[in-house]
């Protein structure tokens, strides 16, 4: 016999009997090789009809799983055309603070999303770890994209905690760029250490964030949140404040 029979002589029964069900998919040599195997092996009726039974079986799982894909494009598709027609400037049916809302959502979203699954090793690590040896340092470098993460979630949902804390991250972040900036421009290091790895690209980064915070602290929007000009400033000093103390302690 040809050299498909060499071949198909390790196949088990059922992976033979699927080539000949699916003969158009395959060669009529190779077809002609797996009825040649079947036929060697002696198989009794309930034998092809249990081999029968199982491609089915097997079939039908296979358009499930099939099914399950193709509703989970649909899904994501529609979830897609629902984001982009509500920061689309040309559809009228969303107000304009409603697309900004949405544009910080899906913008820094898709940038923690992306960060977090960059680090998915550490994330996976840190659940493996013992509850007796857990130190809180360990989450220490995911905290921000945490907290931006939750943040984002409750601005998208227009819940006041979530203004809040975007205003408090970003505020944190021009901070820390800009004191970055600094000591890479002048070249001193020696008071800040933990400040004092800047990249340049990061320049953008510090451009990005201000015209963010500049929409939340637009009054059209903080309007939204139910955030009046006393609770902006609040906010604003304590957090401030905390970068202030953030800055002394390190530097002591």
């Amino acid at each position: 016999m040809n050299e498909y029979a060499q071949r198909y002589k390790h196949l088990s029964s059922v992976e033979l009997m699927k080539i000949i069900e699916d003969a158009h998919a395959y060669q009529p040599e190779a077809v002609d090789a797996a009825r040649f195997v079947i036929d060697s092996r002696a198989l009794s009726e309930s034998d092809i009809d249990s081999i029968k039974h199982s491609l089915e079986e097997n079939r039908i799982k296979e358009q499930a799983i099939m099914q399950r894909k193709q509703d989970l494009q649909h899904k994501v598709i529609q979830v897609a055309s629902s984001f982009l027609n509500k920061i689309d400037p040309s559809e009228r049916n969303a107000s304009y603070t409603e697309k900004v809302i949405n544009l910080i959502s899906i913008l820094y979203g898709t940038y923690a999303l992306y960060f977090l699954v960059m680090n998915a090793w550490m994330i996976k690590s840190i659940l493996n770890i013992n509850h007796a040896s857990f130190d809180l340092e360990m989450v220490e470098p995911l905290s921000p994209l945490i907290i931006l993460a939750v943040a984002l979630v409750l601005f998208y949902l227009k819940k006041r905690a979530g203004w809040i804390l975007l205003v408090c991250y970003f505020l944190y972040s021009i901070s820390t760029l800009i004191i970055k900036f600094l000591l890479h421009l002048f070249g001193d290091s020696s008071l800040f250490e933990s400040y004092s790895r800047f990249q340049p690209l990061r320049l953008l980064a510090i451009f990005l964030y201000a015209i963010t915070l500049w929409f939340l602290y637009k009054a059209d929007l903080r309007k939204e949140f139910r955030i009046d000009m006393n609770t902006t400033v609040f906010v604003t000093m304590v957090m401030l404040s905390f970068i202030a103390f953030n800055m002394y302690w390190h530097s002591a």
